[in-house]
């Protein structure tokens, strides 16, 4: 599957300094995801990924909105196609996490558990040259599997988000 940078592709608006929200409007909108940016003190937090046809990562890095010298944390909320899709493009360089009920789907890229079935009728517009909807998979991604009550720590006191 060739996964390219279509500037189309997301949209990101500004919430505040230090929150982002970015939507994939080429995908129908009752089946897609909210992709959030949080900047912390230390650290960034990433939560949902989005279906991963388009590069998240280099589109954020494009905004100036990640940096290569800066720690980012991925949280996937569940394993759902549309939460976890785009994991798989922070793998080398950031700690993805999912709770420890859907880790499996997300680390073997289970169909069954992803849920990604979709239709060429959900995209409004292809993500790139030749790309099927039939053969789209969340690939496998290697992620951490975090419990109820854990703790992600953006840097300060105020920045804490517990599971």
């Amino acid at each position: 599957m060739a996964i390219t940078d279509n500037p189309a592709w997301f949209n990101t608006q500004k919430i505040n300094s230090k929150l982002f929200l970015t939507t994939e409007n080429q995908f129908c909108e009752g089946n897609r995801s909210n992709i959030w940016l949080v900047r912390g003190a230390a650290r960034d937090l990433i939560i949902d990924c989005g279906l991963g046809v388009c590069n998240l990562k280099k589109h954020l890095e494009n905004r100036h909105l990640l940096s290569k010298d800066r720690e980012c944390i991925v949280l996937c909320t569940h394993s759902h196609f549309d939460h976890s899709g785009g994991a798989n493009h922070f793998e080398n360089e950031s700690k993805i996490l999912i709770h420890q009920d859907d880790y499996n789907g997300l680390r073997n890229g289970l169909q069954v558990e992803t849920l990604n079935y979709v239709k060429p009728a959900e995209f409004y517009q292809q993500p790139y040259q030749n790309f099927s909807a039939q053969e789209y998979r969340v690939p496998p991604t290697k992620c951490e599997p975090v419990m109820d009550g854990h703790r992600i720590d953006l840097g300060n006191e105020t920045n804490v988000f517990k599971i």
